[in-house]
């Protein structure tokens, strides 16, 4: 599998994320069997092999671990602006495991114990978070040019 295909396969799991946000809770999910794939694996000829399994009905699991980095890119298309395709990275700090399957897109601190991507009071009871931010600004600091800001946070 090419990379460009490996980053429409990923695109198809940021996707069937999107679908799902909004159901709630922390469930457990039998993953024997659930082939796991590493960050490193995600940029591997071989990924496509993996979460080919999503599109056929399958299930599958990505392990991040501490110090891993993948890319963030972000790309806005709205009727009064346009966020240019830039490209951050996001490094984990801790295990982090994602469960994507028929209907489900899911985020783990263990493998063991999941909640729906979509649903933050679940997220923040399994990553022990007390609290969470969203904050959008616009400013601009002496000698520098004005700039808006995106800050999410969750402690």
């Amino acid at each position: 599998m090419t990379r460009s295909a490996s980053a429409a396969w990923i695109g198809c799991l940021g996707l069937v994320g999107a679908t799902v946000c909004g159901c709630s809770g922390i469930r457990s999910v039998d993953t024997a069997g659930v082939p796991t794939v590493t960050a490193v694996d995600l940029g591997a000829e071989t990924v496509g092999e993996a979460l080919g399994r999503v599109a056929q009905g399958g299930a599958v699991v990505v392990r991040f671990a501490p110090g891993d980095t993948v890319p963030l890119k972000m790309e806005t298309d709205l009727p009064f602006a346009t966020i240019e395709a830039g490209e951050n990275v996001v490094r984990f700090e801790r295990d982090v495991y994602l469960y994507v399957g028929p209907g489900a897109f899911l985020v783990s601190p263990d493998a063991e114990r999941w909640a729906e991507a979509g649903v933050l009071e679940a997220i923040k009871e399994l990553f022990g978070a007390a609290t969470g931010t969203f904050q959008f600004g616009f400013g601009a600091r002496a000698g520098e040019p004005a700039a808006f800001t995106l800050s999410v946070g969750l402690r």
